[in-house]
């Protein structure tokens, strides 16, 4: 009897809290909020409402506009919102015009949703606004709300066991998906399926090989990273590249705020990666929470920064997220995504104008964009090694060895004539530290990363790039290969860490 006294109790929470959360909105009263669309942007810019608020996106140009969520193109990151769900019946509920707005019009949106919506104009997608919605949910709904989502989570973990469809599953799941699928490009049917069957990493992989041939991936990228954070969860940032133009994170992070919205953003940031105890893996998970933050605040750089210091410790994985993003993440004005943070005629902008610790830390993944305006790695040695810290130096350094490494990728020699442009050892040796750690991001790179290091002159530099990789090793190998790993490193120069029992 007490079983079934608690299976009814829990039954009536799950069914009955949205009946005490409508009640609750009932009584609001509808209030109208006019944001104009203007030659500048929106006006304002920034606007808090209540819940339940009307917003009234007026069009004072002279072009068409078009009001949608973040993050763009693909519009997903306030709930229940998507692009192609535009010219469907779920239409009416979405925060989004799904078409042009002429001079004159208006597109109207209610707000239901507490939290903190950014969102952007699809034709000028550097126009950007923020839209706060006040919560007026009290404890008790707020409470009901929790209860009910862990009791779907744990039916969802219980059906996925005996492998059945997870109710709130984008698409059904197809098993007979082929690893040579082509129609993953455009079928998001098949894309889910590739993704749940092969995992993320080759689900991009494949995209990123049919782009040439098909176009550009990123839109596809930006559905397989929502389909990556509703299968995999945090581990998902983990899994996802900037292959693409960094789509999958983007998108992984649409489809997280779409889930957990953005409403105590602190806190729900803050336990986002603790789950797993893998120190390298906890840093790449929230590094691309750096990525998706970027994307999602539109590529305002400090606001991106803001919300990484909200997390409680490893905020400089977050910082190299947000500035890896600015750098390779965008692209030019007048495509999908543009920053405002890159200068063509400077090359340590923006890090030479963000306060600290932003400015120090934004040379890990500055060097990029000083090659584009200095035209080769011996003028980029050149800044990194006139940079008045030796911790700047050293992330910069690190920074050149990993763009020296992406530049030329199976050249070897390459690589170590570009680092060795750099003017003094310890600089020579960061550079080198860098391109080892880019070429053994994951097991299969194990041996080239060796052999960049055995190719290298002189016991300092040597060292110095055996101990990055060993380093590396004890997060990514296991008991077996790592007694492998070292054991081909051989004496001198295993004699550190993980090679050390």
């Amino acid at each position: 009897m007490r079983r079934i006294f608690f299976m009814f109790v829990f039954i009536g929470v799950f069914f009955c809290a949205p009946f005490f959360s409508l009640a609750h909105e009932a009584d609001d009263e509808e209030e109208l909020f006019t944001i104009r669309m203007t030659e500048e942007g929106f006006e304002p810019r920034d606007v808090t409402i209540p819940h339940g608020g009307t917003v009234v996106f007026k069009n004072e140009d002279s072009g068409g506009r078009w009001p949608a969520s973040n993050i763009h193109p693909t519009h997903g990151a306030y709930p229940g919102s998507g692009i192609e769900k535009c010219d469907t019946e779920d239409e009416e509920g979405i925060f989004d015009a799904c078409r042009v707005i002429a001079p004159g019009e208006a597109f109207l949106f209610v707000f239901e949703e507490a939290g903190e919506w950014r969102y952007h104009d699809h034709i000028q997608p550097n126009k950007t606004g923020i839209i706060r919605v006040k919560s007026d949910q009290g404890i008790f709904v707020r409470a009901f709300e929790f209860v009910r989502e862990r009791l779907a989570f744990a039916w969802g973990s219980i059906l996925s066991i005996f492998g059945k469809n997870i109710p709130g599953e984008s698409y059904a799941y197809d098993d007979s998906i082929e690893k040579n699928s082509r129609e993953i490009f455009s079928e998001k049917e098949a894309l889910y399926s590739y993704t749940k069957k092969f995992g993320v990493r080759e689900a991009l992989e494949r995209l990123a090989s049919l782009e040439q041939e098909l176009g550009d991936c990123h839109n596809s990228a930006h559905y397989l990273g929502r389909f990556a954070y509703e299968l995999f969860d945090e581990k998902a940032f983990s899994s996802c590249s900037v292959s693409c133009h960094s789509g999958c994170y983007h998108g992984a992070i649409e489809a997280y705020f779409k889930k957990n919205g953005t409403e105590d953003i602190e806190k729900k940031l803050n336990v986002l990666c603790q789950t797993d105890d893998n120190d390298f893996l906890n840093h790449q998970c929230i590094h691309g929470i750096g990525h998706g933050l970027m994307a999602w605040a539109g590529y305002d750089i400090f606001s991106a920064l803001e919300s990484c210091d909200t997390l409680p410790e490893k905020k400089e994985s977050c910082y190299s997220g947000v500035f890896m993003e600015n750098s390779v993440g965008s692209l030019d004005e007048g495509g999908e995504h543009y920053t405002r943070y890159l200068d063509d005629s400077d090359p340590h902008y923006p890090c030479n104008a963000l306060e600290e610790p932003y400015g120090t830390h934004c040379y890990f993944y500055q060097t990029l964009q000083m090659y584009r305006v200095l035209g080769n790695f011996g003028k980029v040695a050149k800044e990194c090694s006139s940079l008045d810290s030796s911790y700047k130096r050293n992330l910069c350094f690190e920074s050149m060895g990993r763009d020296v490494n992406s530049f030329a990728p199976g050249n070897l020699s390459r690589v170590v004539s570009d680092c060795m442009t750099a003017p003094r050892d310890e600089e020579k040796a960061w550079c080198f530290m860098g391109a080892a750690q880019d070429l053994f991001w994951d097991p299969a790179g194990e041996d080239e990363a060796r052999s960049l290091c055995g190719l290298l002159s002189g016991d300092y530099l040597k060292q110095a790039c055996y101990e990055k990789i060993i380093d590396r090793a004890f997060y990514l190998l296991d008991e077996k290969s790592l007694d492998s790993f070292c054991g081909a490193i051989g004496k001198p120069f295993n004699n550190f860490g993980a090679c050390v029992s």
